[in-house]
């Protein structure tokens, strides 16, 4: 038979654990998101950094207004997808543009460097090119408080470099 002591002991020990609150796995530094990696309307943008739903939301209308998309909604759900926290995270849209589709581009894994989030690319040429144009974009959701320049270097020179709105 209990005591009321241990009684009130095992209570408040039931308190106190549902009392303290559980701590959630901290924000990544930053995330990709799968967006399509080749799209002839990524030439409706250029690269850039936003920080609000309004912000996005406002991009998204002005983007697929301008037309000549092959993958839209692809596009437009993938970033729904993200879920983004914008009380905390920023979304940064890297643009690049080959003057040929047969030139071989390949992201790489990003590559933070203290406060500079790197997404490199590999590119490769063949001797004889396509006369196509070739729009490529990569997007990724950044921790405000700890990434403030997202670049994009494609054949090891930087191309890109797009400072992360708060």
């Amino acid at each position: 038979m209990k005591t009321p002591l241990a009684s009130i002991a095992v209570l408040v020990g039931l308190i106190a654990s549902i009392a303290i609150p559980i701590r959630a796995d901290p924000l990544p530094a930053y995330r990709t998101v799968p967006i399509p990696w080749r799209e002839h309307g990524y030439n409706a943008f250029s690269s850039t950094s936003l920080s609000t739903q309004a912000e996005l939301d406002a991009f998204l209308r002005t983007a697929k207004a301008k037309g000549g998309w092959n993958r839209f909604a692809a596009f437009e759900k993938a970033l729904a997808d993200a879920r983004i926290d914008w009380r905390k995270e920023s979304l940064v849209l890297l643009r690049h543009t080959e003057h040929s589709g047969s030139i071989r581009v390949v992201p790489q894994a990003p590559r933070q460097e203290g406060r500079t989030l790197t997404i490199a690319v590999d590119r490769k040429a063949p001797e004889v090119q396509t006369a196509d144009m070739a729009y490529y974009a990569c997007a990724v959701v950044v921790l405000k408080s700890t990434i403030q320049v997202v670049e994009l270097v494609v054949g090891g020179k930087a191309t890109t470099s797009v400072k992360v709105r708060s």
